[in-house]
């Protein structure tokens, strides 16, 4: 992906009177291939009521899942949803074992990770490979609580940030998120920030410059979740499922062909693509978001018949 031209999640971000560090625009060259196999991701409510286990839909994604010619992501939250509902047996039968399980946060440390690893040994360019979607991210000791609760206490933080005089715009949001996330992955991440300062004989300072620059900020699933949590952030209190159900989006969208979502992800995602094309354009040309049970069974039934 090529580096942003104008982002707001570089906003307040250089030295204010909060005694902040310099924003420092490096222009790291992100590449994101996309998976040999085709991937959609499928949202619990078209499990439930878009996917009938006799319909020819079914079948049809069945026969392309037995071919292996197309896989299906399931994000952790959409698993505890369907065992709630006692749908996970029509995923296996539909699927078989042909589908995967992407867990929210994870992608976003692995991606962190890879590109300090690249800024501590001063290499530009980062590689975000399918790999990262389902590798789970070796942190260590207090980190690994901390990814636990993670999604908790930047939703707390969130709500904070919009009951003070910057949350006055989007663009005001889109920073502040992104101040957030610098804060949280800062103190979640440093196991790996002091072995890599030492490994490359550096000062601890090093690990805390990468959080200031555009190693950091362009990440997609910040720089996609920034924006997709300021939309929401302006008009509402947002809740933890809300910070999940934009993750899995900021997250998948780099590496997915196929989204189906619900209506509010979809209408907000669309309304910021609209708003920010330079941030969004270059992910909607590699990913097909989508929403309404009837257009979802429209555009899965077209995908699949293209692929055979």
């Amino acid at each position: 992906m090529a580096p942003l031209g104008k982002d707001y999640t570089q906003r307040s971000s250089s030295g204010d009177n909060r005694n902040r560090p310099k924003f420092r625009l490096l222009k790291p060259e992100i590449r994101i291939p996309k998976p040999q196999t085709p991937m959609i991701f499928i949202d619990t409510f078209f499990w439930k009521s878009g996917i009938d286990l006799d319909s020819p839909l079914a079948r049809e994604l069945h026969r392309a899942c037995s071919s292996g010619i197309v896989k299906v992501v399931l994000s952790d939250m959409v698993i505890g949803e369907l065992t709630a509902r006692n749908l996970c047996n029509k995923v296996e039968k539909i699927c078989q074992d042909r589908y995967c399980i992407a867990h929210s946060m994870h992608i976003t440390a692995n991606q962190i990770i890879q590109a300090l690893l690249r800024f501590m040994h001063n290499e530009r360019v980062i590689h975000l490979p399918w790999d990262l979607v389902t590798t789970e991210p070796a942190v260590i000791g207090k980190g690994l609580q901390g990814l636990r609760n993670v999604v908790a206490t930047i939703a707390s933080e969130l709500n904070k940030l919009r009951n003070t005089p910057e949350a006055k715009s989007k663009e005001s949001l889109v920073s502040g998120f992104v101040h957030v996330e610098r804060e949280t992955w800062r103190d979640i991440l440093k196991i790996y920030g002091d072995i890599l300062c030492e490994e490359t004989r550096s000062s601890t300072e090093r690990y805390k410059e990468f959080f200031w620059t555009d190693f950091f900020t362009d990440l997609p699933a910040i720089v996609l979740s920034a924006y997709l949590v300021a939309y929401t952030l302006h008009e509402k209190t947002i809740k933890i499922n809300d910070i999940i159900d934009i993750f899995t989006l900021a997250e998948l969208l780099p590496y997915v062909d196929l989204y189906i979502t619900d209506k509010e992800i979809f209408t907000r995602f669309n309304q910021v693509a609209r708003h920010y094309p330079e941030v969004f354009s270059g992910y909607q040309t590699r990913c097909k978001v989508i929403a309404g049970l009837n257009a979802s069974i429209q555009a899965l039934g077209k995908f699949l018949e293209q692929l055979f």
